[in-house]
């Protein structure tokens, strides 16, 4: 039985035995059960206040792991970022010649991709070729450096990249 209701029936007990004002005890009593009253409803005020604040919490961490997820999705789209923009300011694209872009398109549609973990985080990820060629990157998750050798040996190119 909940606290409303130990009070209604408390209450009612003081109504039936017709309590009143007139005398001492009767008004003690009465001004116990306006007390009674009053913490009662205080405390039905705090139970829902939780049960809103409970759900709204559950709502904040549905979004907070939403966003998680999104920002993880925005590190990886960075490195690539990153990755793409190191190779043309390295000087390894020719930007001068417009008609190549074509060219490099096809070229990264052929391109072999990896999937490594990172021995930081353990991390599964996706990795171009031209990404390895770099030397290194950043793990999208903990942002730890993973370093590449460019040695090819054993690759089917024979060793020339």
């Amino acid at each position: 039985m909940n606290c409303q209701k130990k009070f209604g029936y408390l209450k009612g007990l003081t109504e039936g035995l017709s309590v009143g004002p007139q005398t001492n005890e009767g008004r003690v009593l009465l001004a116990v059960i306006d007390l009674l009253e009053g913490i009662t409803d205080t405390l039905a005020d705090m139970e829902q206040t939780h049960r809103d604040i409970r759900h709204e919490l559950e709502d904040v961490t549905k979004d907070v792991s939403l966003l998680d997820e999104a920002v993880e999705n925005f590190d990886e789209q960075l490195v690539e970022l990153y990755g793409g923009l190191r190779q043309i300011f390295s000087g390894d694209q020719d930007s001068e010649d417009d008609d190549d872009d074509d060219d490099e398109d096809d070229d990264q549609a052929d391109e072999t991709y990896y999937e490594v973990s990172c021995p930081h985080c353990g991390k599964k990820f996706t990795l171009g070729e031209s990404q390895l060629d770099q030397g290194f990157v950043l793990c999208p998750k903990c942002k730890g450096r993973l370093e590449f050798d460019h040695d090819h040996e054993g690759c089917p190119c024979g060793g020339e990249h």
